[in-house]
Order: structure tokens, then sequence, then C-alpha cells
């Protein structure tokens, strides 16, 4: 990719889902995306996914979107970079808010999924040295069918991930009331327990 002529046939070879021209790309921009994720994660705390994710998907979605040509202002190696850069710096920017969701979810760290899944696995291996999951859901679920309309779906939206100032975007609340909604739900909790 030394000429703005041979990056325009790399670019078309691209376009057209060429497998070695793929490859070629991953070659040559996987090392410099991956620094770039790994920089932007820097501090995080440990999670499920990381920057050779980021990476690899970062590529990913560039190579799609240029089969899908919602590129049309790249002509240059320049402008390829600036795009490749910058949807890797959004897909880190992404996980790091994933993670921070999941890490901060204040009284609801399990999700039904997870809940689920817990039950699966104790199930298969005949573990009795935790509590029974499938007791936890029975809990959430009777805990969230005791509160009011308002306190459960901002309960909700908690569990699931996501934040205060979303939640109240969500419902078309204060943020003041999220807050308030959400300490109401955990004292009524604190006090049944």
């Amino acid at each position: 990719m030394n000429s703005n002529a041979s990056f325009a046939a790399f670019l078309e070879r691209l376009k057209d889902g060429d497998e070695e021209t793929v490859r070629e790309m991953w070659i040559r921009c996987y090392p410099r995306v991956l620094a770039l994720a790994r920089k932007r994660l820097e501090g995080a705390p440990k999670r499920i996914a990381d920057e050779e994710d980021v990476a690899s998907d970062a590529i990913k979605s560039f190579c799609q979107a240029i089969q899908e040509r919602r590129f049309p202002q790249l002509h240059d190696q320049l402008s390829m970079w600036k795009v490749l850069l910058k949807i890797t710096s959004r897909k880190a920017i992404d996980l790091r808010r994933y993670e921070h969701r999941r890490q901060n979810l204040g009284f609801a760290l399990v999700t039904y999924r997870t809940i689920a899944a817990d039950a699966q696995q104790n199930l298969a291996t005949n573990s009795t040295d935790l509590p029974c999951p499938l007791q936890l859901i029975e809990e959430v679920e009777q805990r969230l069918a005791g509160l009011d309309e308002g306190l459960r779906s901002v309960t909700v939206a908690k569990q699931e991930g996501y934040a205060n100032h979303e939640i109240a975007a969500k419902f078309s609340i204060s943020l003041r009331t999220v807050e308030r909604r959400l300490s109401r739900v955990r004292q009524k909790w604190s006090e049944n327990s």
C-alpha cells in the first residue's frame, strides 16, 4: 500500500471481499490497532473482554463497513487509518462503559441469564454448597412484584446495567427521580431482609 493508486486497488479488492486482501489488512493493521486498544483500555479493571477483542472487532467492523461501502470518503491510507482508529477508540470506550455498568450495579449484580446459567451448572454438578439460583430468581421476582410500576421499571433497568442518567432518559424522568426511586427500593428491600 505505497501509493494512492495501489491503495485504491487494495481498497477495491477489500470492497469485493477478497479473502487475501482481508488477510493482508489484518496482518498490516492488527498490531497498530491492538496498541491503540491497549492504550485506550489502560487502567481499566480486569474484564471479560480485552484489548485483543477490541482490536479484532474493530478490524472486522471496518472490513464489513468497507464491503457495505459505508466509507466513500476513503481515498488514501491516512483516511483509512483515521477511520480505523476512530472505530477502535469507540469500541474501547463502549467496552469501558459496559464494564463500568457491569461492575457498578448497586444492588443487583446478577442478571437473570447468569442466574439461569448458574442454576443449570448447579443441577449438572449437583453442587449444594451454594444457594440455589432458582431460589434467587424467585426472591428477585417476589421483591420486584412488591414494587409499584415506577419503582419496578427503574429497578429492572438498573439490573440490566443502565446508568442512572440513561434510566432517566429512557423513562423521561429526572436524574434526581431515578436516584430517589433506587434509594426507596434499597430501603424497602433492606427492611424486608
